[in-house]
């Protein structure tokens, strides 16, 4: 939506919306802030896992804050490069054609949504994961610096940090005796399991030195006078847990309740969760293990906290737009799984939330109890700051829902998908529709899946507080799917 249809709706809605909207009004460009949590469940920051890691000693003030907005945030597909993917260039991971994270995003600098703040007079600034699958420098994803694991000059950078803490090169890692050797010797196991280089320094961290650069960066173009859109995108609390010694040891293993986690389910429930649970051998795994995996997690998510705390104290003001949100969801032990893939709320649900205080009147999150995809980042901080959207994309300017807190205004279905990586079957998906139930905007998970391998499956998930479908639901036929769901390969590139 461009900044006059922004406008205008907020005119018409201001007699409702009141103080809030007359801010928005009057603000003018605000600084941009977008920070990208990797992996992070929504479980862990409500409920009795919040609870448990405060009784822990893991305070987390503003991540819990994330979870007050009640935004109910889902990624466009449960695997990391899909959904950056997705929440870069807008497009539903039909469009943008990156279906697993081994294949390379290519794209225009014009289908990803910083360019159009870059058209706009923004100084855009990219620091840390892309998971584009390539060269990110090669491309020109509509950002004047960027700053990744891939740069050139990445490892002047890291090591500058190094020095400046007073270390030398990239001394002070170390992998933990005890939790690397558990899982890597684990029987049938496939994956890349722990791996956890334990940092005895935040400067050797490279989600520290990442948030560390981009305060720099963005000191530097307000100096100059110029809006900024920052991307700030974190590793962290994705596996593996490489992160300062004292937050790598912050819970003690023995200490984790495995009874807060849901039971595992039977062998055949879920397609996706049931090939890479087998594929990965992780039918091996003790309590033990989980045990490990867990605490090493709600430790990662302390240290995430301390860097979004730095964010906040260096960077947000009152004029600061703020989008915190995550990429996928994690089991973290949920359903006897690890990792994500599958399209249960564990993996697919994702926090958001956005601060201004120029607009909002003070530091809370926006309320907005709607459904938001990943790929309405773009699009709906574009609307919020008054960038002009280009045509053609899937996500949807949420903007004006989001500052009334209408969900009924926003969305009225969202769409998520995962493949089934199987090589006698390669076109297996599942694909979840998350549309509104009644009056009280509840909402129902409706699963399908159309491996040939596998059969057709019509299956849901109970979600607090949300109605359920049944499987005898008419929707489950492969008609209704094919009205709704977009066709595969329909956009002309």
């Amino acid at each position: 939506m461009i900044r006059t249809a922004v406008d205008a709706a907020l005119t018409v809605a201001f007699n409702t919306a009141g103080e809030r909207l007359a801010a928005r009004q009057a603000a003018g460009r605000p600084d941009v802030i977008w920070v990208v949590l990797d992996e992070q469940s929504c479980r862990f920051l409500e409920g009795p896992l919040l609870e448990a890691m405060q009784d822990l000693g893991i305070e987390i003030p503003l991540l819990a804050e994330l979870m007050e907005s009640k935004t109910q945030g889902y990624c466009t597909f449960p695997s990391c490069a899909p959904a950056r993917a997705s929440m870069m260039t807008a497009l539903s991971v039909q469009h943008h054609g990156q279906f697993n994270n081994g294949i390379t995003l290519v794209e225009p600098a014009t289908e990803c949504f910083p360019a159009w703040f870059q058209a706009a007079g923004y100084a855009t600034g990219s620091f840390g994961k892309m998971h584009t699958m390539g060269t990110e420098e090669d491309g020109n994803y509509g950002f004047d610096r960027l700053l990744s694991a891939q740069s050139s000059d990445w490892g002047a950078v890291q090591s500058a940090a190094v020095s400046a803490g007073g270390g030398a090169g990239f001394a002070g890692n170390y992998y933990d005796s005890t939790d690397d050797p558990l899982f890597t010797t684990m029987e049938g196991y496939t994956g890349r399991g722990m791996r956890s280089k334990v940092r005895t320094d935040d400067n050797v961290c490279q989600d520290s030195v990442m948030v560390d650069t981009a305060v720099d960066w963005v000191t530097a173009q307000r100096a100059a006078g110029t809006p900024v859109l920052a991307h700030i995108s974190l590793l962290k609390p994705h596996y593996p847990f490489n992160v300062p010694q004292r937050f790598y040891d912050l819970v003690d293993p023995a200490d984790v309740d495995l009874a807060l986690m849901h039971p595992r389910e039977a062998v055949g429930v879920d397609v996706v969760d049931d090939y890479l649970f087998t594929l990965r051998g992780m039918s091996s795994a003790t309590d033990e293990h989980y045990r490990l995996f867990i605490a090493r997690y709600m430790g990662t998510i302390a240290y995430v906290e301390s860097l979004l705390q730095t964010i906040v104290d260096e960077l947000v003001t009152d004029d600061t737009l703020l989008c915190v949100m995550g990429d996928h969801g994690e089991y973290a032990g949920d359903r006897g799984l690890w990792f994500k893939t599958g399209l249960r709320e564990e993996a697919i649900r994702i926090p958001v939330a956005f601060k201004w205080p120029a607009v909002k009147g003070d530091s809370e999150p926006f309320v907005y109890p709607g459904l938001f995809s990943g790929m309405d980042v773009g699009p709906t901080l574009a609307g919020l700051a008054g960038v002009p959207v280009p045509a053609g994309v899937d996500g949807v300017d949420l903007s004006v829902p989001l500052l009334m807190g209408e969900p009924q205004m926003g969305r009225t279905e969202l769409y998520a998908c995962a493949w089934v990586v199987n090589t006698a079957d390669p076109t297996s998906r599942q694909e979840a529709f998350i549309c509104p139930d009644g009056a009280g905007y509840s909402k129902s998970l409706r699963y399908y899946d159309n491996g040939t391998n596998h059969g057709e499956q019509f299956l849901t998930v109970q979600v607090d507080g949300l109605e359920e479908l049944s499987r005898e639901d008419d929707v489950s036929g492969e008609a209704w799917f094919n009205e709704v769901r977009a066709p595969l390969g329909s956009r002309s590139r």
